[in-house]
């Protein structure tokens, strides 16, 4: 009998200790860079609301939730109605500091004005009181340590598309942190985040991984990008980006960055997992890969080359015939000029014309030496067709003294010529797909092109 108890007692604390091991937590993403703020804090609320439906021990709030740049009477109210939100979350939360809370109006790389960031230390503080004296802080929840890094000392800095060697802790928050890791060393895990992942700045971020190691530390999170992503585990630690929860987010399927989300995450003795939850949708979502985000990123920025389409493409309408000056009766054609891959496997580009219930597409083709495979509205690019810069950050393509990428001359059709034509749009939407392990990841942009009337 006494051994029966004996094994019942210690199955009992056994169970005890792994429960006491394992911990839920939540993640928000960032509300802005937003260019609507208030569809923002919406999407925040049913955020809220989704969250709220987990049994969760703490919520993590990787940054921007306030628009620093706007008047600071703005400012504090958008604070106040983003707290009122945050504050019906059933578990308590903690929110780290974001370059759209702290940044100064005028753009300056490591600028030296910290107004905005002072005002915004000063709003967080009645609701957090460890950030009365500084934004990086710790806390405690359930047996595990967290500890909210400041990333954003360095301000208007950004360690992909700023200047990459001021983004980095200073060494009064590195000094800081050891203390605080050598201080609870002892907790059932060590969890670290931040807003911008700094660990892209990898020769800083060397001594700080380095240090990390040698402690508990379960996991490093960031926000800041707009997408999530899994950068994989290094020494035990796995390093993984949020997506946005309101913030703008890409044009895109869901796996490559186009869906507002939030982040469920469980850890215990063997492993952390992972859960991301599309914020409209039931279904649940993987971490995609840093390799295939980064050549989303890639992809995504070539695709900004299409701002000025429109300049490049004029459309008048001229005796109701589309031309591309009023100068000239020739038929007007459209073209893309600035666009390649740059990818080094193949891409699918596809084109398809929104505006065909007025205007025609004629005589459409790619260039002869960029297609592994084309029609007239789709082509497979070549791996590197065109391109001769390509990062995540920065696409150059060669243009100069080459035939367009893709070309079409277009035309009113007979419904559109029935009725003269005084102003309008031609719409085109040009989708970008590659494919890796059967998954398929797809970003796509909508042309608008006005149609101008001659005088």
């Amino acid at each position: 009998m006494k051994k029966i108890f004996a094994l019942f007692l210690f199955l009992s604390v056994s169970k005890f200790i792994f429960a006491a091991s394992t911990i839920n937590f939540g993640i928000i993403g960032d509300q802005t860079g937003s260019n609507n703020i208030t569809q923002s804090y919406n999407v925040l609320q049913n955020a809220v609301a989704l969250l709220n439906k987990k049994p969760l021990a703490v919520i993590l709030h990787v940054g921007d939730l306030i628009e620093s740049t706007e008047n600071i009477d703005e400012i504090k109210k958008r604070y106040s109605s983003a707290i009122s939100i945050l504050n019906m979350l059933h578990a308590p939360w903690f929110l780290t500091a974001g370059d759209h809370d702290v940044s100064p109006t005028m753009f300056e790389q490591n600028s030296s004005d910290r107004s905005r960031e002072k005002l915004f230390q000063s709003l967080y503080s009645t609701q957090n009181p460890n950030v009365v004296n500084n934004l990086y802080y710790s806390f405690n929840i359930n047996g595990y340590h967290f500890i909210a890094l400041y990333s954003e000392e360095h301000l208007d800095t950004d360690p992909r598309w700023g200047n990459l060697f001021f983004a980095h802790i200073s060494n009064t928050q590195f000094d800081w942190l050891k203390k605080d890791l050598e201080t609870n060393k002892c907790a059932s895990g060590i969890i670290v985040f931040m807003h911008q992942p700094l660990w892209y700045n990898a020769a800083y971020w060397q001594k700080i991984h380095a240090l990390l190691k040698q402690y508990p530390v379960r996991a490093v999170i960031a926000g800041h990008f707009h997408y999530s992503q899994d950068d994989g585990i290094l020494d035990g630690i796995h390093y993984f980006v949020v997506g946005a929860t309101g913030a703008n987010n890409k044009e895109a399927s869901a796996n490559a960055g186009g869906v507002q989300q939030i982040m469920l995450v469980t850890i215990n003795q063997d492993n952390v997992h992972i859960e991301l939850l599309p914020i409209d949708s039931p279904a649940t979502l993987k971490l995609t890969s840093r390799e295939n985000m980064d050549k989303v990123e890639a992809v995504d920025q070539m695709l900004s080359n299409f701002y000025n389409f429109s300049e490049i493409n004029p459309l008048y309408i001229k005796n109701n015939k589309l031309v591309n000056s009023c100068t000239d009766d020739k038929k007007a054609v459209v073209k893309f000029t600035s666009i390649g891959n740059p990818l080094p496997e193949t891409l699918e580009l596809t084109v398809v014309n929104l505006s065909n219930d007025k205007i025609n597409l004629l005589n459409t083709h790619f260039a002869p030496d960029v297609c592994e495979h084309q029609s007239g509205t789709a082509c497979i690019l070549k791996p590197s067709a065109r391109v001769a810069i390509a990062n995540n950050s920065c696409i150059t393509v060669y243009d100069q003294g080459l035939l367009p990428l893709w070309q079409t001359t277009v035309e009113l059709n007979n419904t559109a010529k029935q009725k003269p034509l005084t102003a309008d749009y031609l719409n085109l939407k040009v989708t970008f797909k590659f494919t890796d392990n059967k998954k398929i990841f797809s970003l796509y942009k909508t042309l608008i092109n006005k149609i101008q009337k001659c005088t």
